[in-house]
């Protein structure tokens, strides 16, 4: 019984080494959570509004989406390819009361969705995934959108509205392209 036991704990130790480690890997960054101080500087640097809709791409252990739903008052939607990292998330707002009131979870590829409604976009991904994304934030994002890069700069046709040196956080907002 207890040869099997430890099997089991192994199993499941070994899982979870493979899915927050490993896996998010694959699919444009590994995971570092953001510390909550930053989070908190991000989304006043990006100067977040009551009301407003904050998506939090690769959204981890959904710090960032709690701190916009409980501090600033915002709406925040999460998307996280990795479905146990999700599946921690639900259970961690179920048991702040958080869920479906403010914060709604997707699980799946970050380019799959629309981000048209965004008012603010959070990202700490890599510089090769943050290049991929610029394409997709330019066609979607609302002209007055704001992106809030930590780590990486985003490259593209955005304008650099806001930058702390000390703690690497980039806030963009799309250009305005006129061909006339």
């Amino acid at each position: 019984m207890v040869i099997i036991i430890s099997l089991i704990t192994l199993g499941v130790v070994s899982l979870l080494i493979l899915t927050f480690i490993f896996f998010p890997h694959f699919f444009g960054a590994l995971w570092y959570p953001t510390p909550k101080r930053k989070i908190r500087k991000m989304l006043f640097m990006a100067k977040l509004k009551e009301g407003e809709l904050v998506y939090d791409l690769g959204c981890g252990d959904g710090r960032v989406l709690i701190i916009a739903a409980k501090e600033f008052k915002a709406k925040a939607v999460g998307i996280d390819i990795d479905p146990l990292k999700i599946f921690f998330v639900k259970l961690r707002l179920k048991l702040l009361n958080l869920l479906n009131r403010n914060i709604k979870l997707i699980q799946g590829n970050l380019f799959h969705y629309s981000l048209n409604e965004a008012d603010v976009v959070t990202i700490y991904l890599t510089q090769e995934t943050n290049g991929k994304l610029a394409f997709k934030l330019f066609d979607e994002l609302k002209k007055d959108a704001r992106v809030v890069s930590h780590k990486f700069p985003l490259h593209g046709h955005f304008e650099l509205i806001n930058f702390d040196q000390n703690d690497k956080i980039y806030v963009y907002k799309p250009l305005i392209l006129s061909y006339n």
